[in-house]
């Protein structure tokens, strides 16, 4: 069961920052589940923010989840102009994240 009150956008802090111990606490006590983006740096970022996503998971904020973003050149914001790009960036998130135990993931 969800204790999720509130979803916020995480997008300027990264996954090492949102899984320390006091941050999960606080956000578990106000109920605030992050979706963490996910910056197209690779495949050892994207697993960073997938394991992020469980930390908050596991903590019992279920709707916790990722929000993928394209590459500056590619246009950074995911959108109707660009749906093979973030197919793409999608993609190369759920292929990082395999085997990993993270799961599938809620996309944002």
């Amino acid at each position: 069961m969800s204790i999720t009150a509130y979803r916020v956008c995480a997008e300027h802090i990264t996954p090492a920052e949102l899984v320390r111990p006091e941050v999960v606490r606080l956000c578990a006590a106000a109920r605030v589940a992050p979706i963490i983006a996910a910056h197209d740096d690779g495949p050892e970022a994207d697993r960073a923010v997938l394991a992020a996503v469980r930390v908050y998971r596991d903590a019992g904020l279920t709707e916790a989840g990722v929000w993928p973003l394209l590459a500056e050149a590619r246009g950074y914001w995911p959108s109707e102009r660009d749906p093979e790009a973030f197919g793409e960036r999608v993609e190369r998130l759920l292929v990082a994240g395999a085997g990993t135990g993270a799961g599938n993931p809620a996309v944002h």
